[in-house]
């Protein structure tokens, strides 16, 4: 009897032991299954931060998911390249960064919002290079319960002073501004004697289906150059070089491809391009991203790249990629600094683009000679 009392009692503990176990993993035959009064967590690895420095300027106050590079993503080892960033104005009131330019120690950053009827649709923020304190910022023109004459503000750039005045050019997708940096920045408004000049880029394709359109732009130190961005048709995404006097000759005018004399050359670019700018060679470099991806392209300035799909492009003529690294998802438009430094933005993470596969809203720097190719 004892042996077999033994025996119940250890089968006794050993079931008790299995059904345990069996109801943590799942359930226990013979019982009621408990609901978890909490929902179970899958673990993974989380962002890794892609700055070796705090990130500067004005956090946001809205939730967004962990800010950094996803480990295992393409962009993960171009994260050390990557040596100062500052979070992008304006996050809180809506706007979504799109252009960007550097001047003298200052980061300028154009970006629109639909979130605020009562605010202009386009805004250009100035920043610290040194610490992201915003120290100003201009509106586009503006009028309550009409449509902006500024709707997206994809690229800003600056050309040579003129009479002594710093000159900034903000590209939108059918309008370009020449504006008098300080008297914007004075008034808070591009408007009245701070905006120079408006070139107009007609919405009408073509007989061949193709249109210019101001979706970034940069000046190669005699001409400004304006990019089409294309997600679906390869021969629409062109760069296109443009008459040095374009605005003086054709302000307050609507151009197009077909304009007489206006267009001095032209280059195909990536899909899904984002911005553009030269470095001190001369070289071409163009942002191509979405939700998912991130590119920088180096190119030449006279043979740009064919697209083949959204993430590939090649040398005309050949079956060569030209050099491209993997940077984060939505970066947008780039500027050189005098320290021969890339500046950029991301809009991943901003309040238009929550549910990205990781935020990156930081305007930053990289340091090219750091990057890796894929």
């Amino acid at each position: 009897m004892r042996d077999r009392k033994s025996c119940q009692v250890a089968t006794y503990l050993l079931k008790t032991i299995i059904c345990l176990l069996l109801m943590l993993t799942g359930g226990c035959s013979g019982s009621e299954q408990q609901t978890p009064s909490e929902p179970l967590v899958t673990s993974h690895k989380p962002p890794v931060v892609a700055v070796t420095t705090p990130i500067l300027g004005t956090k946001p106050t809205y939730k967004t998911s962990q800010v950094g590079i996803l480990e295992g993503t393409s962009a993960y080892a171009n994260a050390p390249a990557i040596n100062r960033s500052i979070w992008a104005p304006g996050l809180d009131a809506g706007y979504d960064p799109q252009g960007l330019t550097y001047l003298n120690g200052t980061v300028f950053v154009s970006a629109y919002q639909n979130e605020d009827a009562t605010k202009a649709n386009c805004r250009v923020f100035a920043l610290s290079a040194t610490d992201g304190t915003q120290t100003g910022y201009f509106d586009l023109p503006h009028v309550v319960g009409q449509p902006d004459i500024c709707n997206h503000a994809g690229g800003l750039t600056m050309m040579d002073k003129e009479n002594g005045k710093e000159i900034l050019v903000l590209a939108d997708t059918y309008a370009l501004f020449k504006i008098d940096l300080s008297k914007a920045l004075a008034s808070n408004k591009a408007e009245g004697d701070a905006l120079l000049a408006v070139v107009h880029l007609s919405k009408t394709a073509d007989k061949n289906g193709l249109i210019m359109k101001g979706s970034f732009i940069d000046f190669d130190g005699t001409n400004l150059w304006i990019g089409t961005s294309d997600a679906d048709n390869a021969e629409n995404a062109l760069a296109y070089q443009l008459d040095a006097n374009l605005f003086t000759s054709y302000n307050e005018q609507t151009v197009s491809r077909a304009t007489p004399n206006l267009v001095k050359s032209q280059i195909p670019i990536p899909l899904i391009a984002n911005g553009m700018t030269f470095d001190a060679d001369k070289n071409l470099w163009i942002t191509s991203s979405r939700s998912t991806v991130g590119i920088l392209y180096k190119l030449d300035q006279t043979k740009g790249c064919k697209a083949s799909s959204e993430t590939k492009c090649y040398i005309p003529g050949t079956t060569t990629s030209p050099p491209h690294y993997n940077v984060p998802i939505g970066t947008e438009d780039m500027s050189f600094d005098e320290n021969g430094q890339l500046w950029t933005v991301s809009e991943a993470g901003c309040k238009n683009y929550p549910h990205w596969d990781y935020s990156y809203p930081l305007v930053y720097r990289i340091d090219t000679t750091k990057l890796v190719k894929p």
